[in-house]
C-alpha cells in the first residue's frame, strides 16, 4: 500500500476535456499506453497522441445510445484488480485482462444541463452518467493500485510528480486523489437526488446538502476558530464580485448574507445598514442618497463598523455620504465609476457587487443534535392582505410605514419591535426576551437619535400575549400598529389600541426569527 506506482496504462473517459492532452502526452513520455473512449480518443488522437480505444479492448463499440461504452469485464476487472493479490493476478491471466493503472473521468454535467428548470424527465435523464462513475468509484476503492484523476487541476500537479519521479505516482497522492474522487461522485449523486426531490416531497427521508469549498477563511467568528466557505447547488449561491478592500471574513459574510435578504424585500433604492445580524437602520426614498441618509439617522452609533446593502447604483453623491462613516463592507448591484474611485480610497473598505436578490427554497441550520430544514419565511409580507381589526382606520401615510415596518421586523431577532414613518425605521428592538423589553428598547434608540416617535408607527414579529406591550407602545405616541394576532387575549389587546385611538391591522402571519 505504501509503495509507488508506475504507470503502464491509463484510461481517459472526459466529458470536459480541457488540459487532458498535456498530461495524456506527460505520460505517453513517460512510457504509458494511453486507452480512450470515443469522444475522447478522437480528441486525444486530434493532438497527435497515440490512443487505443476502448472498443478495441471490449471487442464492442458504443451500444445503446451511447449508454453503454466501458461496462465491460476487461474494463473493470483491469481496473479492480488488486496487484498483491495472487488469485486476482491470475483470474486476469487466465481471462487475458491487462492492467490499468490510472483512470481519468469526469462526467455529463448533469447539473449545469437542469440549472434553467425548464428540462423534461426525459432529456435529464440522459444526462445522467453511469460509466464515469463507475470507473472512477473502482480506481478510488483499489487507489492501492490505481490512480483515480477527476478534474482538470489534478492533471498539473500529477504531470509535475510524473516528471520529478520518472513515471511514478506515490501512495500519499493516490490516498489524496481517492477522497477527491468519492467527494466527486458523491455531489455528482446527491446532484441527481435533489432534482428527483424537487419534483417530490423535498423534505424526504433522506436529504443530501451538497457542498463545494470555495475558499478557507482568515478564521471563523473569533481568531481562534477556524473556517471556510462553500457553496451548495441547493443554495443558488448569489455571486459577490469584491472590488476593492480586504478579504472577507466570517462575520462579514453573515452580516452580507443578512443584508442580502433585507434588500430582497426593500423597494427600488432601499438601503439597510447592519451590524451583527440586526438592521441598524433601513429606508426606502426616491433617491438612493436620501435612502443611506434617513437609514443612517436610525442609529448612527451602532452604524461604525456596519455593513451596508444598497438596491440602487451607487453614484457620487450617495458615496460621499458612504464616505463619511467608517464601513466594513458595502454592497450594491453595481457603481459609477467615480464612485468606485471616491471609495476606494478607504483601502481596507471592502466593496461588493451582488448579481441577483433570488434566495433558495429552502434553508438549513446545523446543530448539535441535528439538522434543522425548513421552507424560507417569504409569506405574509404584503399589509394588503392585513385585517383592521379597530375602530380607527390607518391613512394612507400610516400604511406605508407600516409597511416598511413589517418587512423589516422579519429581519430582526426575536422579540422584535420596529418603529417607523414612512422614510424609515425610527427604532429598532431586537433579541430581547420580553416584548415590551424590546419595545423600550426600540424608544431608547429612537430617543438616542433624536428621532420623534410621536405620529409613527410599530410592527411586532409576534402577537402581543397581553396588553402590556401596546401599552408601552402607545406611551411613546404610536398611532398605527401591525402584529400577527392570534392570542387568547386579542380581544384585550384591541381594546388597548381603541382606547388610545390606534390603528392595528392584524396580518395572520408571524415572523420569528432565532
Amino acid at each position: 500500500m505504501s509503495k509507488d506506482i508506475r504507470i503502464k496504462r491509463a484510461l481517459f473517459s472526459l466529458w470536459d476535456k480541457s488540459g487532458c492532452e498535456i498530461f495524456a502526452k506527460a505520460l505517453a513520455d513517460n512510457g504509458t499506453k494511453i486507452i480512450a473512449s470515443g469522444g475522447t480518443a478522437k480528441y486525444l488522437t486530434s493532438k497527435n497522441i497515440e490512443v487505443e480505444e476502448v472498443a478495441e479492448i471490449t471487442g464492442y463499440g458504443s451500444m445503446l445510445g451511447g449508454r453503454v461504452k466501458t461496462l465491460h469485464p476487461k474494463i473493470f476487472a483491469g481496473i479492480l484488480a488488486d496487484r498483491d493479490n495472487e488469485e486476482h493476478r491470475r483470474d486476469l491471466s487466465e481471462a487475458g485482462i491487462e492492467e490499468i493503472d490510472l483512470i481519468a473521468v469526469n462526467f455529463y454535467p448533469f447539473e449545469d444541463f437542469i440549472s434553467d428548470g425548464n428540462k423534461e424527465l426525459s432529456d435529464a435523464i440522459e444526462m445522467i452518467d453511469i460509466g464515469g462513475p463507475s470507473m472512477l468509484r473502482a480506481s478510488a476503492k483499489n487507489h492501492s493500485s490505481v490512480v483515480p484523476v477527476c478534474s482538470s487541476e489534478q492533471f498539473s500537479w500529477l504531470g509535475g510528480e510524473l516528471a520529478a519521479s520518472g513515471g511514478y505516482i506515490s501512495s500519499k497522492s493516490r490516498i489524496k486523489l481517492a477522497k477527491e474522487a468519492f467527494a466527486y461522485t458523491s455531489n455528482y449523486e446527491a446532484a441527481i437526488s435533489n432534482y428527483f426531490q424537487r419534483n417530490g416531497d423535498s423534505h424526504s427521508s433522506s436529504n443530501t446538502i451538497v457542498m463545494d469549498k470555495i475558499s478557507s477563511l482568515r478564521y471563523g467568528e473569533n481568531p481562534h476558530q477556524t473556517a471556510t466557505l462553500y457553496s451548495s447547488p441547493q443554495l443558488r449561491r448569489i455571486e459577490l464580485d469584491l472590488l476593492n478592500g480586504k478579504e472577507l471574513s466570517y462575520n462579514n459574510y453573515l452580516d452580507l448574507d443578512s443584508a442580502l435578504g433585507i434588500l430582497k424585500d426593500l423597494k427600488e433604492n432601499g438601503v439597510v445598514i447592519l451590524k451583527h445580524g440586526n438592521p441598524c437602520g433601513c429606508s426606502e426614498m426616491t433617491e438612493l442618497s436620501q435612502s443611506y441618509r434617513r437609514a443612517l439617522k436610525t442609529d448612527p452609533v451602532s452604524s461604525f463598523g456596519s455593513v451596508i446593502g444598497l438596491k440602487g447604483k451607487v453614484d457620487i453623491e450617495t458615496a460621499t455620504a458612504l464616505s463619511e462613516l467608517f464601513v466594513e463592507c458595502i454592497v450594491a448591484p453595481e457603481y459609477d465609476s467615480e464612485a468606485v474611485k471616491l471609495l476606494s480610497k478607504k483601502k481596507n473598505l471592502r466593496i461588493l457587487t451582488y448579481d441577483r436578490l433570488d434566495e433558495p427554497d429552502y434553508e438549513f441550520r446545523a446543530m448539535r443534535i441535528g439538522v434543522l430544514m425548513q421552507e424560507r419565511d417569504s409569506e405574509g409580507l404584503d399589509i394588503k392582505d392585513a385585517k383592521i381589526v379597530t375602530e380607527r382606520k390607518p391613512t394612507d401615510s400610516e400604511l406605508i410605514a407600516l409597511s416598511l415596518a413589517w418587512r423589516i421586523t422579519k429581519h430582526v431577532k426575536s422579540n422584535a419591535i420596529v418603529y417607523c414613518d414612512e422614510e424609515g425605521t425610527l427604532g429598532i428592538g431586537a433579541g430581547q426576551m420580553s416584548r415590551i423589553d424590546s419595545s423600550r428598547l426600540a424608544a431608547l434608540k429612537a430617543s438616542d437619535a433624536n428621532l420623534q416617535l410621536k405620529g409613527g408607527v410599530a410592527a411586532s414579529d409576534a402577537f402581543f400575549p397581553f396588553r402590556d406591550g401596546l401599552d408601552v407602545i402607545a406611551k411613546e405616541g404610536i398611532i398605527a400598529i401591525v402584529q400577527p394576532g392570534g392570542s387568547i387575549r386579542d380581544e384585550e389587546v384591541i381594546a388597548a389600541a381603541n382606547e388610545n385611538n390606534m390603528a392595528m391591522l392584524f396580518t395572520g402571519y408571524r415572523h420569528f426569527r432565532h
